[in-house]
């Protein structure tokens, strides 16, 4: 599901090898956001979400974090380079059970413009629940 500027993935225990795939342009931003509602059994909650990419020039990640529920995770990214980004998020439950979805982002280049600011992001961010 895309609406405005958030994407979200929902997880699911049927079909685990579902890769989302987002279209921005250079320089826009989004949320990502991992929901695993439909993954975790009901009394399994996010205690970790590590997000990785090999390559922090498509995109740059920042701010991640765990919904209060603790259902669900999210990340911002900006978009910069074009071609394709490969964002990895690892979710680790309470009972130490690790659940991973990948997202594709494609990066298209805004073709009036080429800025040449880029700046390379961190290559992994993760957040934590006491």
């Amino acid at each position: 599901m895309e609406i405005g500027s958030v994407t979200t993935v929902n997880l699911s225990a049927y079909q685990r090898a579902r890769v989302k795939v987002a279209d921005l342009f250079s320089y826009e931003t989004r949320t990502l956001t991992a929901n695993l509602n439909g993954l975790l059994p009901k009394e399994e909650v996010v205690v970790n979400a590590l997000w990785q990419t090999w390559n922090g020039s498509n995109v740059v990640m920042s701010d991640p974090e765990i919904a209060e529920d603790q259902r669900s995770a999210s990340i911002e990214i900006m978009a910069q380079i074009g071609g394709r980004g490969v964002i990895k998020g690892s979710f680790t439950t309470d009972t130490g059970k690790i659940y991973v979805q990948q997202f594709c982002v494609n990066v298209n280049w805004a073709p009036v413009y080429y800025p040449g600011n880029w700046v390379i992001g961190p290559q992994q961010v993760s957040v934590s629940v006491p």
